[in-house]
């Protein structure tokens, strides 16, 4: 259904991207999921001190 979709509204080129990420999709999206991953981990390591939230506040 998708397909469909993705293959009516952009035409040919729709169809060769279609055709790709399917062929691909395992690739594709671990390396979406890697992103992820890596984005949430960095965010986490972060190290919050005190100074660094008092200084974002809106008093």
């Amino acid at each position: 259904m998708v397909q469909f979709v993705v293959d009516s509204m952009l035409g040919p080129y729709g169809k060769i991207i279609s055709n790709w990420y399917l062929d691909h999709q395992m690739l594709v999206n671990t390396f979406v999921i890697a992103i992820v991953l890596f984005k949430r981990l960095q965010r986490r390591s972060r190290p919050t001190t005190p100074e660094a939230n008092e200084s974002s506040r809106v008093s």
